[in-house]
């Protein structure tokens, strides 16, 4: 067949057996060849149109060569342009090329060819997706898509697509009349209301048409009522173009539907803030804002909003404890600081209370060092409070950042006092004087500065620069000072000359602080110690009488303690000794070391009786019966031995046996021969009167005073003894001194029943003295 064909190319009968060989044998290039001439030899144009396009198959199909693809099925269009099935064959084909702009014009090729407008809506699909992705171009992707939704208003997906490139391409108002022709478009209520509020978000958000956006969203409402979102944008709207009333009333109604506990607490709070700032409405707002502050405790702005509503009513103390608690919850450094500081303020201006005000300005120090507005005030609560460690860094920052207050002279010299006075408290002398200097460099003549500093020389020992500027203060402000400041400074020059060896120029200084103030405690203590060197006692006594003037009731006892005995040791004058002594217990009573020492001046000069009245006052103060025992026994010896009245003494001796045997059984067993001293002193008195009867009645009365025994015990051994030696003695007494012979033999009985071997009596024996009875 290839032979006959070299005869003659165009025969027919060889290209058709040859056509079907090569098929049979998948020789697809040959076959191409056959095909090729085939057309060639036909005059019809669907004859030519039908071998291209199978051409076009095998080269793309069997041969996978595009480009012999493409040109066959090129060949057909030039025969046939609205050949749908080259068309579309060259569709893939470019799509498989990439050749895009090929690929758009065979699409648009091919919408003239395709009657269906399912086809055709498949075309502008493809060729927007085209142009959006191979081109970048938007907006021809775009016209495709309004294409689609011409032929098909109600190709919701044409819509959806629409809107994203708009969206993406900023063309707002393509993107609003797009929601609405989708609007328009779907009966779906959910649709319609999501479609609405995309267009109030592009109108208020891209467009800034905030009265359009106001439309949408209520025509959302008008679909569903309670649409979350709407209500949200709405009483945000509302709000911005100022339409108060509605926006009360959209916030409202979205309180009653929001879920989130956070978005209830922000719609309560911009209800209140609105209510209060723009309605006038204080009662609604406050209701409001604590509705929000019961969901949210921890809200600051509702705290802040109340804070105001209360500082503009004049509640300061509830603007104060708000603005603390606000600062509570926030967590923003700076908005921690303003809030305390206001507070600070409230407390310190309004509410007078310093020590509240105190505490909230040195947290707003603790969390900015630096703070200026809060460091002025707190540094004159520290300094008022004469707080000054704390006072120390605050007041050191000021004087840092002096040029940022701008402060007058005036004040400028008072912060440096201030610092001045605050380093020198805490012991920072050099520091202290430093500040001191810049006081004095601004302001010369200021009455603090110049007394701070010349105190302060004072302490650190310059004597001579003190003296000046204490000589100073009196030139300058002599005048206009008090007279306790004017005392202080004729005292300090004083202590200044004194100092400098120089002591009459002393005196005469302190005389003049006395002539202003006879009892100042400072100088009279200056002159004591000056005359006490001096050793002018006079001077001494008459000093300390004027301190005790004014003195307190344990300092007063103690200088007219002192003063008696400057005039017993220093003076040798018993007598005035003796008048500041009394004068000192008129003002301690009570005071013992007062007592002893009167009575050991009585003592020494021989004034008995006063001895005894003395004593008297140690009694009427002693509640321990041995102790007072003690006294007694002291008061009858003195009125015994030396006023010689021996009735006085055996008082007093029966005195000081009732006090030691008021509780016999409770007397130390060592006290017992001391206290029977009294009655062995009676008893010698009363022997030597020869008072036989008073003998008799101090024995017995010796004998009430034992203890008794107890049931089943008996006496102890000590006042066994002792009661045995009683029985006997005045066994003695009716014997042989008052011839009682009956009475005596019932005394010896008894003290044979105690002692039936007669082992307590020393000398005779008893049982032979009672056989003679």
């Amino acid at each position: 067949y290839q032979q006959a064909l070299n005869y003659s190319p165009q025969s027919p009968g060889a290209l058709v057996a040859l056509d079907r060989l090569y098929r049979r044998t998948e020789q697809w290039e040959p076959l191409i060849d056959v095909l090729t001439r085939r057309a060639a030899n036909e005059t019809d144009d669907q004859a030519i149109v039908r071998y291209r396009l199978e051409i076009g198959q095998i080269w793309d199909l069997r041969q996978f060569d595009a480009g012999q693809a493409i040109t066959a099925y090129q060949q057909v269009l030039d025969i046939d342009p609205q050949n749908l099935i080259a068309l579309r064959a060259l569709e893939g084909l470019y799509e498989k090329t990439n050749q895009s702009e090929k690929y758009l014009d065979v699409l648009e090729n091919q919408l003239d060819a395709t009657p269906s407008d399912g086809e055709r809506i498949s075309l502008y699909e493809r060729m927007a997706a085209a142009w959006e992705e191979r081109f970048g171009k938007l907006d021809r992707a775009a016209e495709a898509l309004e294409k689609i939704v011409a032929i098909d208003n109600r190709n919701y997906a044409a819509y959806r697509e629409l809107a994203r490139l708009y969206q993406q391409a900023g063309k707002w108002e393509a993107l609003v009349e797009t929601y609405r022709n989708h609007i328009m478009s779907t009966s779906d209520v959910a649709q319609k209301v999501d479609l609405y509020v995309a267009m109030g978000v592009t109108y208020e958000q891209n467009l800034q048409d905030i009265d359009r956006s106001v439309e949408a969203y209520v025509d959302v409402l008008q679909l569903e009522g309670d649409e979350i979102r709407a209500l949200d944008a709405l009483g945000r709207l509302y709000e911005k173009i100022s339409e108060w009333d509605r926006a009360i009333d959209i916030m409202a109604h979205h309180t009653q539907l929001a879920q989130e506990t956070r978005k209830q607490v922000d719609l309560f709070w911009r209800m209140g803030r609105i209510q209060y700032t723009q309605l006038g409405d204080a009662e609604a707002a406050e209701s409001n804002l604590l509705r929000a502050l019961a969901i949210d405790p921890a809200h600051v702005p509702t705290m802040e909003a109340l804070t105001k509503q209360y500082s503009d009513r004049g509640d300061w103390l509830k603007a104060a404890q708000m603005m603390v608690r606000a600062e509570s919850y926030t967590p923003v450094a700076n908005d921690k600081v303003r809030l305390l500081h206001e507070a600070a303020r409230i407390y310190e201006e309004k509410l007078h209370q310093k020590d509240a005000a105190k505490q909230l300005y040195a947290a707003v120090i603790a969390l900015d060092p630096e703070h200026v507005e809060a460091g002025r005030p707190l540094s004159e609560l520290y300094f008022e409070a004469q707080q000054w460690a704390e006072l120390s860094p605050v007041i050191d920052m000021l004087c840092r950042k002096a040029s940022q207050l701008h402060a007058d002279q005036r004040e400028l010299n008072d912060l440096y006092y201030r610092a001045a006075k605050t380093a020198d408290q805490l012991g920072d002398l050099q520091k202290a004087l430093g500040y001191y200097k810049y006081a004095y460099d601004i302001d010369s003549t200021h009455l603090p500065t110049l007394v701070g500093r010349a105190d302060l020389l004072f302490k650190m020992g310059d004597f001579d620069n003190a003296g000046k500027i204490y000589q100073t203060i009196l030139v300058q402000h002599r005048d206009g000072q008090d007279e306790a400041d004017v005392v202080r400074i004729y005292n300090r020059l004083g202590m200044v000359r004194r100092n400098l060896g120089e002591r009459k120029k002393a005196l005469n200084m302190f005389e003049k602080a006395l002539e202003i103030d006879l009892h100042h405690r400072d100088t009279l203590q200056a002159v004591i110690d000056l005359q006490t060197e001096q050793g002018d006692w006079e001077a001494v006594v008459h000093a300390k009488r004027s301190l005790s003037a004014k003195a307190d009731t344990k300092e007063k006892t103690q200088l007219l303690s002192e003063v008696a005995g400057v005039y017993q040791e220093k003076l040798n004058n018993p007598q005035k000794a003796t008048a500041a002594f009394l004068e000192a217990l008129e003002v301690a009573p009570e005071d013992h070391q007062l007592l002893q020492k009167l009575l050991d001046l009585y003592t020494e000069t021989k004034q008995w009786k006063k001895v005894v009245e003395t004593i008297e006052r140690f009694i009427a103060l002693e509640s321990d019966t041995v102790r007072r025992g003690a006294y007694y026994h002291a008061a009858a010896t003195i009125c015994r031995d030396e006023l010689k009245s021996l009735d006085d003494a055996v008082d007093y001796y029966n005195r000081a046996l009732d006090s030691f045997f008021s509780n016999p059984e409770k007397l130390p067993e060592a006290m017992i021969p001391r206290a029977l001293k009294s009655f062995e002193a009676i008893d010698k008195v009363l022997t030597t009167k020869r008072d036989w009867k008073g003998q008799e009645r101090a024995y017995r009365d010796m004998i009430k005073r034992m203890p008794k025994p107890e049931p089943g015990k008996g006496l102890s051994p000590t006042f066994l003894k002792i009661q045995v030696g009683l029985f006997d003695g005045l066994g003695e007494i009716y014997r042989s001194r008052l011839k009682h012979y009956q009475s005596a033999s019932q005394a010896f009985e008894v003290a044979q029943t105690l002692d039936p071997k007669n082992e307590m009596r020393p000398g005779d024996d008893r049982a032979e003295i009672l056989a003679e009875l």
